[in-house]
């Protein structure tokens, strides 16, 4: 054995040049990395001297080389009566840590998951820019203000409790009208996004967790929004608003107890520790990480946005999207994911996302999810590469990747609103340049091995902390679990037993305004309640429907409905194309189901559904619509030809309803096209009317009956009581004929009318 070795030749060294080696004493995984990259051919003085360090920083690398213990404290002393520290204190990990940050993520995600819904009030109520819209760029300011200068870092960085209490005042415009509500959230989003930013760019454990509590927590609150059927369930009622600030609350105050925020800025000492394959640019960095931020937010933020993009009903589908989100996340440290295949199946996803519906599609979007969420810590990490070597353009790489998040936020509004903003017919219906552009952004900079480089480097697992893991499987367990089968009592309830004899249906058509009500609230629960008020009608056509839109809070209107009523649903067209939305509710089965785009070539595109329900054995045409606006006098006469030429191709036998907003006078000529077709007017003596309408063929029209509801929407609703004709009185269906007869004659007068005028012009 060695240590029986004998001694033979003496060594021609002298003994008393050799100094006894002491054992590096590593107080941080930063000092290891630090020690690590020393002796690599340059000494550790130039590589400060390059990258812009002090002689501070150079004792601070000696004394780390000599690793003696009286060396450590004393460099301790000198930071700790320094003005920006420049070496991180170890982070914990542990339960307390791990849920701070957890509530702190909480809080920011309904902050800013709220602000655009709330701006994008103002100019729907005005139908143009309102102004309104420049509090978006309150946040810009802050990101300049914050991190222009290492003085400004380093008070946000060790104050981060401080910026997290100033946010939850968010939660206190739940109580405040439209204006003073945005105004509030413009500061909490602002100074929540600070406290997030500056942990985010802290020292490696440090971000590290904050990053794994952020992305959890978003997870944690689109399971509860799928319990509330795509509602933020803080935002829903007083008490579970309250509920939310105490929640902020104690994040803040664990925070404080667990002080990892202290000393956790990232100097240019850190940037001694191995670096990627490189370091990348300003420009390419800024765009990749707005990128991963927009598409975090844009599909993620609810379960059910990527379901609605392909023609999918969200629940179950959306568990999907849930799971994809978390397992990307507790993939992020695997090599595999800042590689080229990886990249290319986010934008396969994206590709299947926005061509292809139905079931491939949506897995399409699943995993533009699963590549997206385990972006976050190779992002992140680069971000803090770039810090360490330009340490002060950290404001000028949050601010442009900010800048460019609102800028595909914007865009996500010009490609739908193109009717009411200036510029909008550059960007009309063209929401696959923001897919596309937010994708090919994320994966410009995510695909150079960074992640196998640092696994390599650091001989570390890709498997992430058990922390993460436990409270990952926590999330599944007490969050995801319950409200999926919450949701699945829900769909298995049955309706009300129908008030239908002999052959007697309801047909309803209603504006529901996006969900607002007149004073910038949410009116889920109203629109609900009117319709129990109104005798619950069987067949319900609803417009302006499509929420599942990042300004519009991704809400689903159509997905409460239909749960809270235990209707047959049909949600139109997906999001994807562009339109507002018209919804078709059914107590009855709806055996199919077309959806036309109808022609707009100047004006907002016009959605129709054209649907045939089966009312115990008797089949019924419903035709749901939203024609054009007034202006708009060529969109709106090719949109009633084509409900003229749906109509008339088929069976002229068969009873149909029309439940749509036609924007145009009882005596206009497109209401007279339906007189063509066979319709009647269910309210012929009502000349007041001027959007909604219910036209009714080979049914009888018992009553009629309309009620302005101004609370709730900006329209009326209309409401036609009728009777399947084989039920009917043969009197009365004499009658029928005779009236069809007196309309077909009047829209055909009309039409040689017109026809014979234009002929003149």
């Amino acid at each position: 054995m060695l240590r029986n070795r004998p001694s033979g030749k003496k060594t021609s060294k002298p003994q008393q040049n050799i100094e006894p080696k002491t054992e590096p004493v590593f107080h941080d995984e930063t000092d290891r990395e630090m020690l690590s990259m020393l002796g690599a051919g340059r000494t550790a003085e130039s590589r400060s001297l390059e990258r812009g360090g002090s002689a501070k920083q150079h004792d601070q690398v000696s004394h780390l080389r000599k690793g003696g213990r009286a060396a450590d404290k004393a460099g301790s002393e000198d930071r700790s009566a320094s003005s920006v520290p420049a070496l991180a204190t170890t982070v914990s990990w542990g339960v307390r840590g791990m849920l701070a940050d957890l509530l702190v993520g909480l809080t920011f995600w309904n902050v800013t998951t709220m602000f655009p819904d709330t701006i994008f009030y103002f100019p729907l109520f005005k139908m143009a820019i309102s102004g309104y819209e420049l509090a978006c760029t309150v946040q810009l300011i802050a990101l300049v203000c914050a991190f222009a200068s290492s003085r400004t870092r380093f008070v946000l960085t060790t104050h981060q409790p401080v910026f997290h209490f100033i946010s939850i005042v968010g939660f206190a415009s739940f109580y405040c009208g439209p204006a003073a509500k945005i105004m509030i959230l413009a500061v909490a989003e602002s100074f929540g996004g600070l406290c997030i930013w500056s942990a985010l760019t802290s020292n490696r454990q440090r971000r590290y967790r904050a990053m794994f509590g952020l992305v959890l927590s978003l997870v944690a609150l689109v399971c509860c929004k799928m319990a509330y059927i795509s509602l933020n369930p803080f935002w829903y009622n007083q008490f579970n608003n309250t509920i939310g600030i105490l929640l902020a609350v104690l994040g803040g105050l664990l925070l404080i107890l667990d002080g990892a925020y202290k000393n956790a800025l990232v100097k240019t000492i850190d940037g001694i520790e191995q670096l990627g394959p490189r370091v990348h640019g300003l420009i390419p960095l800024s765009i990749g990480y707005g990128s991963m931020w927009m598409i975090t937010r844009w599909m993620s933020t609810a379960h059910g946005v990527v379901a609605r993009w392909v023609d999918v009903y969200p629940f179950p589908a959306g568990i999907l999207c849930i799971l994809a989100t978390l397992i990307g996340l507790l993939l992020s440290r695997h090599p595999i994911v800042t590689t080229r295949i990886w990249a290319c199946l986010a934008v396969l996803g994206a590709i299947g996302l926005y061509f292809v519906s139905g079931p491939l599609g949506f897995l399409g979007g699943v995993l533009l999810l699963g590549v997206t969420a385990s972006s976050w810590l190779a992002y992140t990490d680069r971000v803090c590469d770039f810090i360490q070597v330009h340490p002060n353009s950290l404001w000028k790489l949050l601010t442009l990747a900010h800048a460019w998040v609102l800028l595909l936020e914007v865009l996500t509004v010009w490609v739908v609103a193109y009717n009411f903003v200036p510029g909008g017919t550059v960007t009309r219906e063209r929401v696959y340049l923001v897919l596309f552009a937010a994708t090919f952004g994320l994966c410009w900079v995510n695909m150079d091995g960074f992640n196998q480089h640092r696994a390599q480097s650091e001989r570390r697992s890709w498997i992430p902390r058990r922390e993460v893991l436990i409270t990952a499987g926590l999330i599944v367990v007490l969050l995801l679990a319950p409200a999926s089968v919450y949701r699945a009592q829900r769909q298995s309830g049955t309706p009300e037993p129908s008030p239908e004899i002999d052959g007697f249906f309801t047909a309803m058509i209603w504006t529901i305004h996006f969900g607002y009500d007149n004073y910038g609230e949410g009116n889920f629960d109203m629109v609900l309640d009117m319709i129990h008020r109104v005798g619950r009608p069987e067949i319900i056509g609803l417009l302006e429907t499509d929420l599942t839109r990042l300004f519009t809070g991704n809400r689903d209107l159509m997905e409460y409905l239909s749960e809270s009523l235990h209707y047959y649903e049909d949600y139109g067209p997906p999001t994807r194309d562009n339109t507002w939305g018209c919804g078709l509710l059914s107590y009855y089965p709806i055996e199919r189901a077309e959806r036309y785009l109808m022609p707009s070539p100047t004006g907002e595109l016009a959605p129709l559904i054209d649907a045939t329900v089966n009312i115990n054995g008797t089949l019924v045409d419903v035709l749901v619509a939203h024609f054009g606006n007034f202006e708009d006098t060529e969109d709106r006469r090719l949109q009633s030809e084509l409900v003229h030429n749906v109509t008339t191709s088929k069976d002229s036998d068969r009873p149909t309803i029309f439940l749509g907003y036609v924007v145009a006078r009882p005596s206009h000529e497109n209401v007279r096209k339906f007189y063509q077709a066979g319709f009647l007017d269910s309210a012929p003596h009502y000349y007041d009317r001027w959007c909604e309408y219910i036209f009714y063929k080979n049914v009888l029209l018992h009553e009629f009956s309309n009620e302005s509801v101004g609370r709730i929407s900006d329209t009326e609703w209309q409401k036609g009581y009728f009777q399947l004709s084989q039920f009917g009185d043969p009197a009365k269906l004499a009658q029928l004929d005779q009236l069809v007869d007196k309309y077909r004659m009047i829209g055909e007068n009309n039409a040689a009318a017109t026809g014979s005028r234009r002929a003149r012009q």
